[in-house]
């Protein structure tokens, strides 16, 4: 059996690469715990709210796509949006992706279905 397939991704307001190598440790931690293979991590530093704006992201949602993978792993839910509707939302968008989402410390608030299209494979 293959070894799981992971990608992190950390967004950060303001520029911090202390955070950032702090994020990635936390990440790494994880995946090594799970025995995931940890693909690539994915940043957006200093970036803004809107996800459209968001290269990091972007590509995050590409691999997420890709057959191997089987998450999306986060240092908690803030790092997709200080919004909880925000953070369901995008947690949405990945898991349509085929992907779960695993949050490192908390959870990802549940995505509102009502308005759902897609399917996806939960958050956890």
């Amino acid at each position: 059996m293959a070894t799981p397939v992971v990608y992190g991704y950390i967004r950060t307001a303001t520029e911090d690469p202390a955070g950032v190598l702090e994020y990635r440790a936390a990440i790494e931690v994880l995946c090594a715990r799970e025995g995931w293979e940890l693909g690539a991590v994915f940043q957006d530093v200093g970036s803004p709210l809107d996800a459209e704006g968001r290269p990091g992201f972007r590509g995050l949602l590409d691999a997420a796509a890709m057959p191997r993978t089987t998450a999306v792993v986060l240092v908690d839910s803030t790092h997709l949006s200080p919004r909880p509707a925000m953070q369901a939302e995008l947690a949405a968008r990945i898991c349509r992706t085929g992907a779960a989402v695993t949050v490192v410390h908390g959870a990802v608030p549940e995505p509102d279905h009502r308005h759902e299209t897609h399917g996806g494979p939960g958050v956890q």
